[in-house]
């Protein structure tokens, strides 16, 4: 299928989910905040790997276990939900704390690329949006392989995006106290997607 027959509604559909605040987007932004843009490469990669992941799972039969057990989506959401937001509060009272030097070594690239990984299990968007358009190619008749595309393409320019947008407001944030308290924002503002995830 050429991109020209793409159907639009999926394109823009993981389009407005990737690229709109939420958890993943949030911590990019925190990222690059706090180690610069370069240190985004290896979440973002787990962030898109575990994207991927849960698009197999779903068109492998998960889909149609979630449809046939409400309880188990209901379990995940609010299992996922309270992760987020235990993981903004946490980073809320962390701020000004920490260390900004970037992390260079492979071991802390690979750290971070599988703790994004993990995290995608346990993120409510993430589920909605891959049960979403799983559906939505069912019926379109779209291929897996198209599919992984643009679960691979959008998500990694939404994600670049909001980690030059931390990473510019660290070039911007000289005072200190400025950064703490935009630092914090980022913090509060995750736990806030968390709650509005469960709701």
């Amino acid at each position: 299928m050429s991109l020209t027959q793409l159907p639009g509604a999926i394109v823009v559909l993981l389009l407005a989910a990737t690229v709109t605040p939420g958890p993943n987007n949030l911590l990019m932004l925190r990222i690059g905040l706090e180690h610069g843009l370069r240190a985004v490469l290896a979440p973002a990669t787990g962030v898109v790997l575990g994207g991927v992941a849960m698009l197999l799972l779903s068109r492998a039969g998960l889909a149609r276990a979630f449809a046939a057990h409400p309880w188990l989506r209901a379990a995940t959401a609010i299992c996922g939900a309270g992760c987020v937001m235990w993981l903004g509060v946490r980073l809320t009272c962390g701020s000004g704390t920490a260390s900004h030097a970037p992390v260079r070594s492979a071991t802390g690239s690979a750290r971070q690329l599988l703790r994004m990984f993990l995290f995608q299990f346990l993120n409510p968007k993430s589920w909605l949006l891959v049960l979403t358009i799983t559906a939505a190619a069912g019926a379109a008749s779209v291929s897996l392989t198209t599919l992984i595309v643009l679960f691979v393409v959008i998500p990694y320019g939404c994600l670049a995006l909001w980690a030059g947008g931390g990473s510019l407001a660290a070039d911007l944030l000289r005072d200190t106290s400025a950064r703490v308290r935009f630092e914090r924002s980022t913090g509060a503002l995750l736990a806030l997607s968390g709650l509005l995830l469960l709701w």
